[in-house]
C-alpha cells in the first residue's frame, strides 16, 4: 500500500503535525499513539489494506544502515525494475518516530535540488510501519570518509573537502529559500557519491517556519552520550555540531534559524581541519545534559591549537561560521559558500583580513596570464625606474635603489589588482543580491562596506597616473593600465542616473539606492501602521475564507493587500515595486492607470486535472493534440500568486527603464495615451527570467498557468466547450473579422462571428475574467512559462508542478494564444514553444510568485 507524497492525506497529515507540535499540543505518549492510529486508519481507508501494495512492488534485499529513527534497506522495485532504498521505522517503534519519518517525507517534498535525494513514494509496509522509497545511492558518508582518513591517511587534498562543503552550503541555501532549516548537519548526514555528487541526508529534524517533528523533553538524562550522536530526547540536533542557542533553547523551534545550519557547516569544517569533531576528545564519557551544558557555556578547543598547519583563511572561515553569537556568523549560508569558493580560487576571503602582499600573491596566482603581462610591464618599469634613479643619484647603492623601485611597483600592482575586486563585487550585485527584499539587506550592507573600502585605491591610482611622464615612450604601457583601471573604478563609483525606483545596476550608488528602496518598500508593504492594519485584516479574512482551507498567510515583502475580487472572492495584492496600488470603486472593481502596479491574485492551489484528450473520461477536447497534451494527469499545487493581468508596458518600463514593445506608443494600432496599459511584448524568455527574479517574481510553471487559466473548468476553454461560448461578451482578443479587414488580409484564421474591436493587442483587462478573476488568459498575447518542452510522461514536481529543465534549454513554453491566433490556439491545454531568445510582438508575460512562509 502506498501513496504519492503530494496526495491530500499528506497535506492533512502535515496540518495534524502542526497542531500536534504546537504550543497547545498534548504532551503524553498516549496522545502520540492515538494520533498515529488515526493516521494509520486514514491510510488504510484511502489506499486499502496495509502492506498489500508494498509486497506487490518491493523485494527487500538487505540492510544498508540503522539509526535512532529506524533503518534503511536496499530493495528491488519489481514494477520499474530498479534498485531503491527504503527508509522505515523498526517494528513496534513509538509513534514519535513514525510521525517523524512522515514529517521528513513532507519536508523533502518541498525541496527540488541536486543535493537533496528525492522521494519516489510514501506509504505503509507489510508490518504496518511507515516507509518512503528513494534512489539507492552509490557512495559513502562524509563521516566514513573522515574515519578512513584517520586510519589510512588523507588521500583527498584539502580543496576537495572544501568543495564538498561548498556544495553542502549551496544545497542548504536552496533549503533556506524554501523556509527549511536542517538543524542536524554533520558528516554522517552528508553523502559523497562515487562520481563526486554531494547530497544532504536525513531531514527528520528539519524545521519549516517553526514546524518540526520533535518536541522538547526537559527531563535530565544521566545515560552516557556521544557528542556525535543526535539527541532525540532533548534539544534537537547533534551536540558536537549544534550551535549554543540550539543547545539552550527551551523550545527548539526558537533556535530554528538558518544561522544554525551555518554553524553546522562550520563544525564539519572544524572536523576536516582538526581531524576530530568539536568537543569530541575533552572527556571519555558524557551525559546528555553535560554535553549540552558545555555547548551552551563555551566554545570548543581553538582550531589554532589543534591544527596549527591549517590555512589561516579556513580557520577564520570556521571561526566566523561557528561564532557564539548568531548575528556575528555569516549573514547567509550562501556567503559562507562564497568564502569557501574564494579560498579554493586563491581569492581574498571575507572572514580573513589580509595584507597587501597576501592579496597580491592570491591575485597573481588566480590570473596567471594577466600577471605575466604585469610582470612584463613591471620589468619595463623597473628598468626605466632604475635608470632614472641612477641618473639622479649615482652615489646611491644599486641594491637599495632596486628595492625602492620594486616596492613602488608592488604597491602599484596591488592598486591595479583592485579592478578584479570590482569585477567580483559587480558580479555578486548582479547575480546574488536579488530580489530586493528585507532578507537581502544584511548581505547588501556587507557588500556596500566592501565596495566603499576600496575607494581609496582610486585616489592612489589617480596620483600615480598624474605622476607618469606623458612624453616618455617607456610609459605607454603603464599609462594604458592605469587609465583602464581608473575607468573601471570611476564607473563603479559613478552617480546613479537610471531614474528607476530600484536601480538594476551594480554600481555603489545603485546598490546604496537599492538598500534605501528596500527599506522604503518594507515600510509601505509591512511596517507602516496602515500596512500592518491591512495585513491583520487580510490574514484573518483569508483564514476564514472557504477558498483557502484555513491558510495562514504572513505579511509578504513588497505586497499590500487590496481586498478580494467581488466576483471570484479571491484575495488580491498590489505589487509595489511595479507601480502604485490599484484602487477599488464602491462595487469592488479595480481601476487602472498608467502608473498602476501589478495585481497578484492569491490562488488557493489544490489538485487539478492537466492536459486534454480527444476521448476519455476527463478533459475531453476534440481539438486536443494528444502528442503534446496527453496523458491527462492530476497535478497537486501549493497556493501561489498569479498576476490578474498580463504585465503592462508601463509596469515593464517602471521596473527596467526599457520599452521593447513593437506595438507601443508609436504604433499605428495603439492609442498613445493608453499604450502603458497594453501588455508588454517582444521580450525574450531569457530577458524575462533575468528581470522577474529581481522583482521577487517568477514565471509560472505550465501547471500553474493551466490551473489559473482553467479556473476549475475541464472544458477546452474556460468560457465553454465551443467557440460560440467565447463571443458574447468576448472572452478574449483573438483573430477576428475587424483585424482582418483593417490589415487587408485573409491570412489569419478568424474566429467566426468575433469582432473584438482591436487589430493588435488590447489594454489589459478589456475582456471578461475567468472564475479566478484572471483576464486575458485567452488571447491578447502569448505568455511565457518557466518550463522547457518535455513530454507529460515526465512527472511534475509537487508544490509548483514544474518539470525538469536543462541548464540551457533549447525550446521553452508559452501559453494562451494571441490576438493573431484562432480559438484553437487559445485552448487551456494548448502548448506552444520557441527558442528562449525569441522576441515577438505576440509574446508577453504574466508573472507569478511563491508564498513567503
Amino acid at each position: 500500500m502506498h501513496a504519492e507524497q503530494n496526495d491530500p492525506w499528506v497535506m492533512t497529515l502535515a496540518e495534524r503535525l502542526r497542531a500536534l507540535y504546537g504550543a497547545d499540543a498534548p504532551d503524553s505518549s498516549g496522545d502520540l499513539e492515538h494520533e498515529w492510529r488515526r493516521e494509520h486508519q486514514r491510510l488504510d481507508a484511502v489506499c486499502g489494506a496495509a502492506g498489500r501494495g508494498f509486497l506487490a512492488r518491493y523485494r527487500v534485499l538487505h540492510e544498508i544502515a540503522r539509526g535512532g529513527m529506524g533503518r534503511v534497506v536496499a530493495a528491488e522495485d519489481l514494477v520499474l525494475g530498479r534498485g531503491v532504498a527504503l527508509k522505515t521505522t523498526d517494528s513496534g517503534t513509538d509513534a514519535r518516530r513514525r510521525l517523524r519519518l512522515l514529517r521528513e517525507a513532507e519536508v523533502v517534498g518541498r525541496l527540488h535540488h541536486p543535493g537533496v535525494v528525492p522521494i519516489h513514494e510514501l506509504g505503509i509496509d507489510d508490518r504496518g510501519e511507515p516507509y518512503f522509497a528513494m534512489p539507492h545511492l552509490a557512495g559513502q558518508t562524509m563521516a566514513t570518509l573522515l574515519q578512513e582518513r584517520g586510519r589510512r591517511g588523507d588521500a583527498w587534498p584539502l580543496p576537495r573537502w572544501i568543495e564538498v562543503l561548498r556544495r553542502v552550503c549551496e544545497t542548504m541555501a536552496h533549503a533556506h529559500s524554501r523556509g527549511v532549516v536542517h538543524r542536524d548537519l554533520k558528516p554522517a548526514n552528508v553523502m559523497v557519491g562515487t562520481f563526486g555528487e554531494v547530497w544532504v541526508m536525513d531531514w527528520g529534524l528539519a524545521s519549516t517556519g517553526g514546524v518540526t517533528a520533535e518536541r522538547r523533553d526537559t527531563t535530565p538524562h544521566a545515560t552516557p552520550a556521544d557528542p556525535r550522536l543526535t539527541a532525540v530526547h532533548g534539544a534537537v540536533g547533534t551536540p558536537a555540531y549544534m550551535p549554543p542557542e540550539q543547545a539552550g533553547a527551551a523550545a527548539p523551534d526558537a533556535a530554528a534559524k538558518p544561522s544554525a545550519d551555518t554553524y553546522g557547516v562550520g563544525a564539519i569544517l572544524y572536523e576536516v581541519l582538526a581531524g576530530r569533531p568539536p568537543y569530541a576528545t575533552e572527556r571519555v564519557e558524557w551525559t546528555l545534559e553535560e554535553i549540552l551544558s558545555v555547548v551552551r557555556d563555551r566554545p570548543p578547543q581553538p582550531l589554532r591549537e589543534l591544527a596549527s598547519d591549517a590555512p589561516p583563511e579556513l580557520i577564520a572561515v570556521c571561526e566566523r561560521a561557528m561564532h557564539r553569537d548568531p548575528e556575528q556568523r555569516y549573514a547567509s549560508i550562501g556567503m559562507l559558500a562564497d568564502d569557501l569558493r574564494a579560498w579554493a580560487e586563491h581569492r581574498t576571503v571575507a572572514a580573513h583580513p589580509s595584507g597587501p602582499t597576501t592579496r597580491v600573491a592570491k591575485w597573481l596566482r588566480r590570473h596567471r596570464e594577466l600577471s605575466l603581462g604585469l610582470a612584463a610591464a613591471g620589468a619595463l618599469l623597473a628598468v626605466a625606474g632604475l635608470w632614472f634613479v641612477l641618473r639622479l643619484a649615482e652615489a646611491r647603492d644599486r641594491a637599495e635603489a632596486s628595492a625602492l623601485v620594486a616596492r613602488a611597483h608592488l604597491a602599484e600592482i596591488l592598486d591595479l589588482a583592485v579592478v578584479e575586486r570590482v569585477r567580483d563585487l559587480r558580479r555578486r550585485a548582479d547575480t546574488e543580491l536579488w530580489p530586493a527584499t528585507a532578507e537581502q539587506l544584511p548581505a547588501l550592507r556587507s557588500w556596500l562596506d566592501q565596495a566603499e573600502s576600496i575607494d581609496a585605491a582610486r585616489t592612489a591610482l589617480r596620483a600615480r597616473r598624474g605622476a607618469v611622464d606623458a612624453t616618455s615612450p617607456e610609459s605607454v604601457w603603464r599609462r594604458r593600465l592605469l587609465d583602464d583601471a581608473l575607468i573601471a573604478l570611476d564607473a563603479f563609483f559613478a552617480p546613479e542616473q537610471s531614474g528607476l525606483a530600484i536601480p538594476l545596476d551594480s554600481t555603489v550608488a545603485a546598490v546604496r539606492r537599492r538598500i534605501t528602496a528596500i527599506e522604503s518598500l518594507e515600510g509601505r508593504s509591512r511596517d507602516a501602521p496602515e500596512a500592518q492594519r491591512a495585513w491583520v485584516a487580510a490574514r484573518a479574512a483569508i483564514r476564514r475564507s472557504p477558498h483557502y482551507d484555513g491558510l495562514d498567510l504572513p505579511p509578504q515583502s513588497g505586497l499590500l493587500p487590496i481586498g478580494p475580487d467581488p466576483a471570484s472572492g479571491l484575495w488580491e495584492f498590489a505589487h509595489l515595486q511595479t507601480g502604485t496600488p490599484a484602487p477599488r470603486d464602491r462595487a469592488g472593481n479595480l481601476h487602472f492607470a498608467s502608473d498602476t502596479g501589478l495585481v497578484l491574485v492569491l490562488l488557493p492551489g489544490g489538485r487539478f486535472t492537466m492536459g486534454a484528450a480527444q476521448h476519455g473520461p476527463r478533459n475531453v477536447d476534440p481539438l486536443a493534440e494528444e502528442i503534446n497534451e496527453c496523458p491527462v494527469h492530476d497535478v497537486a499545487l501549493q497556493p501561489f500568486f498569479l498576476a490578474k493581468f498580463e504585465m503592462t508596458q508601463g509596469q515593464w518600463r517602471t521596473a527596467t527603464g526599457a520599452s521593447p514593445s513593437v506595438h507601443g506608443a508609436v504604433s499605428n494600432f495603439v492609442t498613445a495615451a493608453h499604450a502603458d496599459l497594453h501588455p508588454v511584448e517582444s521580450v525574450s524568455w531569457h530577458e524575462v527570467q533575468r528581470v522577474l527574479p529581481r522583482l521577487g517574481l517568477s514565471l509560472p510553471s505550465e501547471a500553474q498557468w493551466e490551473y489559473g487559466a482553467r479556473a476549475g473548468t475541464t472544458t477546452p476553454w474556460w468560457a465553454g466547450r465551443t467557440e460560440h461560448d467565447l463571443l458574447s461578451p468576448p472572452a478574449g482578443n483573438l483573430a477576428d473579422q475587424g483585424s482582418a479587414h483593417a490589415l487587408g488580409t485573409g491570412a489569419w484564421a478568424r474566429v467566426a462571428g468575433l469582432d473584438d474591436g482591436f487589430v493588435m493587442h488590447a489594454p489589459v483587462g478589456t475582456f471578461r475574467a475567468n472564475a479566478f478573476g484572471l483576464h486575458d488568459v485567452l488571447g491578447n498575447v502569448w505568455e511565457w512559462c518557466a518550463d522547457e518542452y518535455v513530454s507529460y510522461r515526465t512527472p511534475p514536481a509537487s508544490g509548483d508542478g514544474a518539470r525538469p529543465r536543462s541548464p540551457s534549454p533549447q525550446t521553452v513554453m508559452y501559453r494562451g494564444g494571441a490576438f493573431d491566433q484562432p480559438a484553437a490556439e487559445a485552448r487551456s491545454a494548448n502548448r506552444a514553444g520557441a527558442p528562449p531568445d525569441r522576441r515577438h510582438q505576440t509574446i508577453g508575460v504574466r508573472p507569478a510568485r511563491a508564498l513567503q512562509r
